[in-house]
């Protein structure tokens, strides 16, 4: 078999990346393909599910490079655009010009920065499975939450992409802003919705009340809504899934402007500890998932 894989695994494997199947006659498999699938075929002694624990880490490792890959030739392309404004070039113009600078000096940097950031990632990993414990295979309880701009869909409609990215641009760093600098995590960013978790409800609160008062941009604060939700969650490829992030998202998809949605087991959790008795009892209709006992908190004025 190819790289020590049979045909199957091979295209299990290709398929996962991302990259278009082969057909049976088509020479496709370049000398560094053999290096890439000879170093996967270790990967199966990693983890108690063998080649479907192979193929899930090529999934997430083909998705994530993809968009990486996608982000960093819309900036390149930009770039040469401009260079080439004044000569008038074809689409292969534009084509040979971006593929000039990516085999570029330029191009090595962008590989250091992805070495040292996923080296970092690792290493917090590591520390966050050594706080787990040994035996602990479970995700301890998270706070998940979600975060979305209020009236997205009427901005969209009303303004060009050029000043919607902007909008999106601002909103992300104000997130980041909010979790990442108290040891949270922004685990995904999907249009104008992000997905947050942090260790404890307290934390949570503290990021989700932050975000709940907007963000500026060009002078005009730009409204959110928050909600959050406490308990278990399945963890899988950097994802979380299961009811905990379900009422989270339906609870940022009812929360008003400005406002966060808590579910009971977060508002528990918080009146336990040093909080004093938390929102407005807001019960919240969810579909799929009945009606939710929440508590809404109103951020105060602007950012």
């Amino acid at each position: 078999g190819l790289a020590g894989l049979t045909s199957e695994e091979v295209r299990r494997l290709w398929l996962a990346l991302g990259f278009a199947q082969p057909t049976d006659d088509e020479v496709v498999f370049t000398d560094g393909d053999l290096i890439a699938l000879s170093e996967l075929r270790r990967v199966p002694h990693l983890g108690p599910d063998g080649l479907d624990d192979a193929v899930g880490l090529a999934r997430l490792v083909g998705e994530s490079f993809a968009r990486i890959s996608e982000a960093l030739v819309r900036l390149l392309q930009v770039r040469v655009a401009q260079q080439l404004a004044d000569e008038d070039a074809p689409d292969v113009g534009i084509a040979v010009a971006l593929a000039a600078v990516a085999a570029g000096s330029e191009l090595g940097t962008i590989d250091e920065l992805l070495t040292y950031a996923w080296k970092r990632h690792l290493a917090a990993a590591i520390r966050r499975a050594a706080l787990r414990g040994a035996d602990e295979t479970e995700e301890p309880p998270q706070c998940v939450g979600f975060v979305d701009i209020a009236g997205f869909t009427r901005l969209a409609a009303r303004v060009d992409h050029s000043h919607l990215a902007r909008v999106l641009d601002g909103f992300q760093a104000a997130a980041y802003r909010a979790a990442v600098v108290r040891g949270s995590r922004i685990v995904k960013t999907v249009g104008d919705e992000i997905m947050f978790v942090t260790d404890t409800p307290d934390v949570g609160l503290t990021v989700a009340m932050e975000l709940a008062q907007g963000f500026e941009f060009q002078g005009e604060c730009i409204d959110v809504h928050v909600g959050i939700a406490w308990g278990g969650v399945l963890a899988r490829d950097g994802d979380f899934y299961g009811e905990t992030v379900n009422i989270a998202s339906r609870l940022c998809d009812a929360a008003p402007a400005r406002g966060v949605l808590l579910d009971r087991p977060t508002r528990d959790a918080l009146e336990a500890g040093e909080h004093g008795p938390m929102g407005t009892y807001a019960p919240t209709q969810a579909p799929g998932l009945g009606e939710i006992d929440a508590w809404l908190v109103m951020a105060p004025d602007g950012p």
